[in-house]
């Protein structure tokens, strides 16, 4: 009995320590290795207070490889906010009265577009780094930059009620929780 006990506590051990090795994380293949990219991080991603995006890019100058990333960053955050006010924006149609639903989808479409371009106006960078490589010269930029998502919000509001003249009343309070839900969801993806 004493035997049977050492061995069933020797095999979940061994079983333990098997499990404990496979849930490291992911290893590379043979002949690779892992690379960190410069601001690009689980702390850099778009959460509940931030729309953020990365970029890359690449010149023989400086000038031209910061340049570069900037505004793929931007086109990128653009995106980013254009998509997620449409998102919001249908779920929160549910709220809007029957008669003025027309309206609202057809002001959406135009307003999501213009916050979006001013919103990536109003950028901060949060993060950028820049590599020279010693071969050819080149310089690579990394960057993430970030707008403020509260400002975001209060845009898309202001415009809607501005291009509605006020025929579409916005409940800010629903709003903001739609649009809370749906940066909640994003920032766990």
């Amino acid at each position: 009995m004493y035997n049977n006990i050492k061995f069933t506590s020797t095999l979940y051990i061994l079983i333990s320590i098997i499990f404990i090795s496979q849930c490291s994380g992911p290893k590379p293949l043979v002949g690779e290795s892992f690379i960190d990219i410069p601001c690009q991080s689980t702390d850099l991603n778009s959460n509940r207070k931030y729309f953020r995006a990365f970029g890359t890019g690449s010149s023989n100058s400086i000038q031209g490889a910061i340049m570069q990333a900037t505004q793929i960053a931007k086109s990128q955050l653009a995106q980013n906010i254009e998509t997620t006010i449409n998102v919001v924006s249908e779920e929160y149609s549910k709220n809007i009265q029957s008669g003025q639903m027309g309206e609202y989808s057809a002001v959406v479409e135009t307003i999501s577009r213009q916050v979006a371009n001013q919103s990536v106006q109003d950028i901060r960078v949060s993060c950028g780094k820049t590599a020279q490589n010693n071969t050819t010269g080149m310089f690579t930029h990394y960057i993430t930059i970030e707008v403020d998502r509260d400002n975001v919000e209060q845009s898309f509001i202001a415009g809607i009620s501005r291009e509605t003249s006020n025929r579409i009343e916005v409940d800010r309070d629903k709003f903001r929780d739609v649009f809370n839900q749906e940066m909640d969801r994003r920032s766990q993806n």
